[in-house]
């Protein structure tokens, strides 16, 4: 079982899926209106807050699956984990739908703030949403249990496929059937339960057959409490950090300059599909080196983890937070939409960077099956967080919301990860911070500066900006990789040079 394989078929699974959806997304805005595309920034807030469930269901199975591969499950034990999990999946995402069908009449009346779209709209619209949520879970479940059994050049496949339906056949909908927000989700709808119904399938083909059907086990549901409980903590706190900011802007906004949030919002998580691929391959290897108590291979593979995502995220992180008009303008061709969105992609897409680099601690913790020092530290800043944030909006709106959510992250970096190294890992502190993230920043930071002397300018056209952002990222990324010492050896090694 290959990380570096896992790392390249998830980069590339995801890199397809994230292009088609980039590519898809100022079509959406062009045919649906930018109040529609309000109410789909609302719908990742949906998501968003289902992750209460989703985030725990996910990593229980991927580390029960990884804990299988290292010989800790038996065939029928890992089935039974399997199948409880599902039954719970089951019932909450039918708890979702009745949720969101009895609350979609409030909010459709008195919540949002539209003009162009009718209340009748956005209340089907909020029935749809419910039913691709709860969906939604079901993908999560499957993809967690494919990455623990690191099966993962199998799911990138299936993903990039299952991708470009979802993405390009909402299109076809909008633009050739009908330009509803009914059509959109309905279509949503479709290929999330094929998704389920695929993905489902390639999880029980993988597994070995255990001699008797799989049933719920209230063993296997008690093993897990107390991790997957851990886990929720942790992310319903975290969704006070990370949906704090939309909730009250949604409220708060006309729906329209909500649009221009979610835009920013959904430019800036790009950067996720930078992170999350390597992660997604490492997290399992992480889970059984744990296990077996190897504590050098450990340091190794997180210290490479770290190098990685830092090389990855941090150039493309400082080349859309540098020129985010250009980038915008090369994205829509929407002069107006990116002067509108530019200051707010600034900011919210630092804080995003910074939390990418938390990826790689935060998976170690849970290796660990830590979770106390990730749920106490979220539940302090939610409390300092709130009252920041109700000050902020109103006086700065949406680039208040940013600057919050970008100050936030930076005190993860500077606090969380020197508490966890006193426990995890002690003694790598230094090396994390100088070799992992600093070393890669620097290279990367010098090439943006030189790359501003010779940005276009404001009137420059699409291909222009696109030449530009695709150089200077390109160059970005091999100067961070080559400040990144493991990178270096391995690239060095690859090429039979010394590095």
């Amino acid at each position: 079982m290959s990380v570096r394989r896992n790392v390249v078929a998830n980069h590339v699974g995801q890199a397809w899926a994230a292009l088609v959806a980039l590519l898809c997304l100022p079509l959406y805005v062009r045919y649906l209106g930018i109040e529609a595309f309000g109410m789909i920034g609302a719908f990742t807030v949906l998501l968003a807050a289902l992750s209460l469930f989703d985030v725990p269901l996910a990593a229980s199975v991927n580390r029960e699956m990884a804990r299988y591969t290292a010989g800790a499950h038996t065939a029928i034990g890992i089935r039974s984990v399997l199948r409880t999990l599902e039954i719970l999946c089951l019932g909450t995402a039918v708890l979702v739908v009745a949720t969101v069908s009895a609350s979609r009449g409030y909010l459709s009346h008195s919540w949002f703030r539209t003009s162009a779209i009718t209340a009748g709209t956005v209340r089907a619209a909020l029935l749809a949403m419910g039913i691709v949520a709860a969906l939604r879970l079901g993908e999560g479940l499957y993809r967690g249990a494919l990455y623990g059994l690191q099966r993962q050049v199998l799911f990138s496949v299936a993903n990039a496929v299952l991708s470009t339906a979802r993405f390009g056949g909402a299109l076809a909908v909008v633009a050739f059937v009908s330009p509803t927000l009914e059509a959109f989700f309905l279509w949503q709808a479709l290929t999330s339960a094929v998704t389920v119904i695929v993905l489902g399938a390639l999880v029980h083909h993988t597994l070995p057959r255990g001699g008797q059907p799989a049933r719920w086990s209230s063993a296997a549901f008690h093993d897990l409490q107390h991790f997957a409980g851990g886990v929720m903590g942790i992310t319903l706190v975290s969704l006070g950090l990370t949906q704090a900011d939309k909730i009250v802007l949604s409220r708060l906004l006309p729906l329209e300059a909500f649009g221009y949030y979610t835009l920013a919002v959904t430019v800036s998580n790009a950067l996720y599909k930078l992170s999350e691929p390597i992660m997604d391959a490492v997290y399992p290897r992480l889970t059984e080196l744990v296990a077996a108590r190897q504590t050098s291979r450990l340091a190794a593979l997180y210290h490479d983890a770290a190098q990685l995502v830092s090389a990855f995220v941090i150039p493309a992180a400082m080349v859309l937070t540098t020129f985010a008009g250009g980038v915008l303008l090369a994205w829509t061709g929407d002069r107006r939409l990116a002067e509108e969105t530019a200051p707010i992609l600034t900011v919210f897409a630092t804080g995003v960077c910074l939390n990418c680099l938390m990826t790689v601690p935060y998976r170690l913790q849970l290796a660990h099956g830590w979770t106390s020092l990730a749920l106490t530290g979220n539940t302090i800043y939610l409390v300092l967080l709130l009252p920041a944030l109700l000050w902020v909006t109103p006086r700065y709106g949406p680039l208040g919301a940013a600057a919050i959510w970008a100050l936030l992250n930076a005190a993860y970096i500077l606090i969380n990860i020197p508490l966890m190294h006193r426990r995890v890992l002690p003694g790598e502190l230094a090396r994390y911070y100088v070799q992992d993230l600093l070393g890669p920043a620097a290279a990367a930071g010098a090439t943006v500066a030189l790359a501003v002397l010779v940005a276009p300018g404001p009137a420059a056209s699409r291909t222009a900006w696109l030449a530009f952002l695709a150089a200077t990222g390109a160059a970005a990324f091999a100067l961070a990789v080559a400040a990144a010492p493991a990178l270096r050896r391995r690239v060095g090694s690859a090429l039979g040079v010394a590095a």
